[in-house]
């Protein structure tokens, strides 16, 4: 892949929805330490080595998951999109967890923000909100150890009153967190990043499950064939 001719880097946000979790990890091709999954779409305008922020929606839950990755390489056959190969670790155990996951009372938006966090009184830190709702946040590449019920504070890098909450928990640099809604700054700064979250992904390019495919039914994946290198590898060749 020829890096000269590149247009510039630039992060495009997609969305993906499913009607479940499972049916999205059928779609998950895990070959030689990478993820690869088809974006279906003619129209889709990126190009090789474009990083990429995926949302995948799924219709019998609130929940989502947020990716990032890049474009691994561009379909131009008769099934046209783009095949994005996917930054994350043991991703279909993480989409199991999203399908046992109870249905939310406030749904969360993928806001992918860098923010300040903190413990009250102690030195704060930098970390990556993941998602956010009315009632809580996910923030990931947290660092340091974090403890069920601690309290924790949230501000943007910009400045402004810190939102409250409290950790209920803690996996892999990852932490929950439901929102102090008794606060009133902390519910002006819920709204605040929502409103945010929304306009960012309103530019979002949307692509649903194809209603031909057979994944379904445990037939044939509507889906190009994976990529050369990608499919010898899978063949052992």
């Amino acid at each position: 892949m020829s890096t000269s001719s590149r247009a510039p880097n630039r992060e495009r946000l997609l969305r993906y929805r499913f009607d479940n979790a499972a049916q999205a990890g059928r779609h998950l091709h895990s070959v030689e330490r990478q993820q690869l999954l088809f974006f279906p779409d003619p129209f889709l305008d990126v190009h090789e080595g474009q990083s990429v922020l995926l949302e995948l929606s799924f219709g019998d839950s609130e929940q989502t998951l947020t990716l990032r990755g890049e474009v691994h390489s561009l379909a131009i056959g008769g099934l046209r999109g783009a095949w994005i190969e996917l930054h994350a670790l043991r991703l279909l155990d993480t989409l199991k967890i999203v399908c046992g996951v109870p249905r939310r009372l406030h749904r969360r938006l993928p806001a992918d923000m860098v923010v300040r966090i903190e413990r009250p009184g102690l030195r704060a830190s930098v970390a990556r909100l993941s998602d956010v709702s009315a009632g809580g946040a996910r923030l990931v590449s947290t660092g340091g150890k974090w403890a069920m019920g601690e309290e924790i504070l949230i501000s943007e890098l910009s400045g402004g009153p810190a939102l409250r909450g409290k950790v209920t928990r803690t996996r892999e640099g990852e932490l929950a967190v439901q929102f102090q809604r008794a606060d009133a700054n902390t519910r002006r700064g819920a709204l605040r990043l929502i409103e945010a979250a929304v306009e960012r992904w309103s530019a979002a390019r949307e692509t649903h499950h194809p209603a031909a495919c057979g994944c379904p039914r445990g037939g044939a994946l509507f889906e190009p064939l994976l990529p050369k290198a990608l499919h010898r590898w899978s063949q052992g060749t």
